[in-house]
């Protein structure tokens, strides 16, 4: 590739990023986002987001313990991670009761994932596709949008890109032990925030282990961060419910709801309330314990898939292409204005177009520096479509889409200027002749 390019393996040994660089791309993003969170946001009201995490805090707030009352999901004790509720109740206990404070914490986290994926950009190529990936990441639509919601994409997001960046990029004051340390930390935080990246955290550790063996125990210190900030929300849950729940009791129904014979003939769509309209659900549900019901819901789910497996194929590849398509889905569409719209598929087109020309000249497989930033597309596209069609659930890839997408913008400049010279030589010797 370009010199600059092959030069990008040596960035690591000085900082290709200023300070003063970096503090202006936390400023601009920042600041976007909290224009939108105080001008063109509800923040008198919840809204859709109590089943997010807001509900479990608030039954904290009133001192009523860690459970959750939603739609079917009466007073249960594990159908949510415990990492957005906790940091919500936390901010209310701390500032009050406010819908604007969690959504202005959300816009910091926000602002400093483009400062993380800058970093990250700059480290594994330079310091044109480091800016570039900030700045993409800064005015991406869909990731300010999360800031205004009680939703909890945000977070996974910043704990996503904060734990790849330091997988990835060496830092000159903490060694390889300190930094796979606090990325084990942050990937823990990251299962309890998300648990379908719980795999991925494993796939992670795997590919780090037979990749990189002079780092094996920086290595086993980050899967130690990981079970130590995992291993008590597990042993909670097994107190609790006398079973094993890894991660939640929400993904039972998620994967149910998903995966029916009406989700198939709705071209793979979810259906809020599919599984509490069953006679079924209503007459076993009061008497199933939490844990009973996920174990249910997820062996449904299963049975569908095995009784239409051809229907299931042909709807994971729609859900396949309505994660990838520029475009929202029309039930995430409803509040977004025509402009918008095109606005949306303009960049995710150009985003994707990027994407594209930088895995074709740059294959970044062949870099084992990347192979943390690629397993995040690889499982995210593999995983997503499993449970939902919803493309909120794409945040955490985009990232990882932009960075590319700046990767290959500029790869795709240089090209074209080493084409042009290399025209220009043949000119000017026949001129000089």
């Amino acid at each position: 590739m370009t010199r600059s390019f092959r030069s990008a393996k040596n960035a690591s040994r000085s900082p290709s990023l200023t300070p003063r660089t970096l503090l202006l791309l936390f400023i601009f993003a920042l600041a976007l986002r909290v224009i939108y969170v105080c001008v063109a946001v509800d923040n008198t009201t919840i809204g859709t987001w109590l089943d997010a995490g807001p509900d479990i805090s608030l039954h904290l707030l009133h001192g009523r313990g860690y459970v959750m009352s939603w739609d079917i999901a009466q007073n249960f004790r594990s159908f949510r991670t415990p990492a957005w509720p906790l940091t919500l109740y936390a901010l209310w206990k701390v500032f009050g009761y406010s819908l604007i404070i969690p959504k202005l914490f959300l816009a910091v986290l926000s602002a400093l994932s483009c400062v993380s994926i800058a970093v990250l950009g700059a480290h594994l190529y330079d310091e044109r596709v480091g800016k570039w990936a900030g700045f993409l990441m800064a005015i991406c639509t869909t990731l300010i949008r999360w800031t205004g919601t009680l939703g909890m994409e945000t977070l996974a997001v910043f704990s996503l890109v904060l734990g790849v960046t330091l997988i990835c990029v060496p830092q000159t004051r903490l060694s390889t032990n300190w930094r796979y340390s606090l990325a084990g930390l942050v990937f823990g935080w990251l299962c309890l925030t998300r648990p379908i990246w719980m795999v991925y955290v494993a796939l992670l550790i795997l590919v780090l282990w037979f990749s990189q063996r002079q780092q094996r125990t920086g290595t086993a210190l980050l899967a130690a961060g990981v079970v130590f900030l995992v291993a008590p929300w597990v042993a909670r849950n097994a107190v609790v419910h006398h079973a094993l729940v890894v991660a939640s009791t929400d993904g039972g129904l998620a994967f149910m709801e998903a995966n029916n014979p009406v989700s198939f003939r709705h071209q793979g769509g979810w259906i809020p309330g599919y599984a509490a309209s069953l006679p079924e659900v209503q007459r076993r549900l009061p008497r199933m314990s939490e844990a009973e019901f996920n174990s249910w819901m997820m062996q449904k789910g299963i049975g569908y898939i095995r009784a239409e497996p051809l229907a299931f194929a042909r709807v994971y590849l729609l859900r396949l292409g309505y994660l990838w398509r520029p475009s929202p889905p029309l039930q995430q569409a409803a509040d977004l204005g025509h402009k918008h719209l095109l606005w949306l598929a303009a960049y995710w087109s150009l985003c994707f177009v990027l994407l594209a020309t930088a895995l074709i000249l740059l294959r970044p497989w062949r870099d084992g520096r990347q192979w943390p930033l690629l397993l995040v597309l690889i499982w995210g596209s593999f995983s997503v479509p499993l449970f939902s069609s919803q493309l909120r659930y794409r945040a955490p890839l985009e990232p990882a889409i932009l960075l590319y997408a700046a990767a290959g913008g500029v790869a795709l400049a240089d090209k074209l200027k080493t084409s042009r010279r290399r025209a220009d030589v043949p000119l000017a010797s026949h001129k000089a002749s």
